[in-house]
């Protein structure tokens, strides 16, 4: 098993800011199309405005296999 960190567009009927509203997480899985699949299922949990995984579109997937030196600094707007 691998890390991935996908990040996923919410579509527009869920969201007031649509092409901005992402969701990011951090999975375990074989290769890139498991990986999408469990980003998409935990983004859809809890919340009942998208009934289709495949309408939260993929904008990255990236395999987690390198250390980044230094901070890193949240700078999306608020």
């Amino acid at each position: 098993m691998k890390q991935f960190t996908v990040i996923l567009l919410w579509p527009d009927y869920a969201t007031d800011s649509f092409g901005t509203d992402t969701y990011m997480t951090c999975v375990e899985a074989e290769d890139v199309e498991h990986a999408i699949v469990k980003a998409q299922n935990e983004a859809m949990a809890g919340q009942v405005s998208v009934t289709d995984p495949d309408d939260l579109a993929v904008i990255a997937v990236i395999a987690v296999i390198a250390v980044i030196a230094g901070e890193r600094q949240d700078v999306a707007p608020r």
